[in-house]
């Protein structure tokens, strides 16, 4: 991928310039929230979506910024059409500050990345951990839990961790959301207790 530009708080910038100040303490203490986006052909998929949630982990955590919804889609399309690429991964972080005037929003384009296809006809492993996310509705920075479990599971050849509340039922993945079919009966856990995916909030709104 040819990737050269990226957004911090509107302003296209070459991905040389893409630091964080060692100073910025809330960056350091995972002070902040992000969402993960899809470029295809060019179009950015959900987006109000993301965007909504984003404003809402920031919420959640109160961290105070001055971005709203119309303004970081702008910065979006901003970043898409600058790297004039088909297909990427769209990163957005919005980092804390001690004012709101020290927030940072990043967005930044990243290489695509796919499940093989083969998986959705063969099926997948996964190992469980009893786990449950501080602020769970909130997508933070804070996700070194789910970082460990995860990869220790890819060790083992694992597709994913589920995470387990005390009593043992399943929650969420570490990076999925969870869903079983019984005869015509489509069923997932309460989002209250999980980070609600898009794709979540699409498949039930398919179904």
């Amino acid at each position: 991928m040819n990737i050269k530009h990226f957004s911090r708080n509107g302003i296209i910038l070459p991905l040389s310039k893409a630091t964080v100040p060692l100073e910025n303490v809330a960056y350091q203490y995972g002070f902040g929230v992000y969402e993960s986006l899809r470029v295809r052909n060019k179009i950015v998929f959900f987006a109000k979506q993301h965007i909504e949630r984003l404003l809402q982990s920031a919420k959640f955590i109160d961290l105070k910024h001055e971005y709203t919804l119309l303004k970081i889609n702008a910065y979006i399309q901003d970043v898409v059409q600058k790297n004039n690429v088909e297909n990427c991964s769209l990163k957005i972080i919005l980092i804390g500050g001690k004012e709101v005037k020290d927030t940072i929003l990043f967005i930044l384009p990243l290489a695509p990345l796919f499940p093989d296809k083969k998986l959705y006809s063969i099926g997948v492993t996964a190992e469980t951990v009893q786990y449950e996310r501080f602020l769970p509705n909130a997508k933070t920075l804070n996700m070194l839990q789910s970082y460990m479990y995860y990869t220790k599971a890819k060790v083992k050849g694992h597709y994913d961790t589920l995470f387990l509340d005390n009593k043992g039922n399943i929650l969420e993945g570490s990076r999925t959301n969870f869903f079983v079919i019984k005869d015509t009966t489509l069923i997932t856990p309460p989002k209250e207790k999980l980070l609600e995916g898009i794709t979540r909030r699409t498949v039930i709104a398919v179904a």
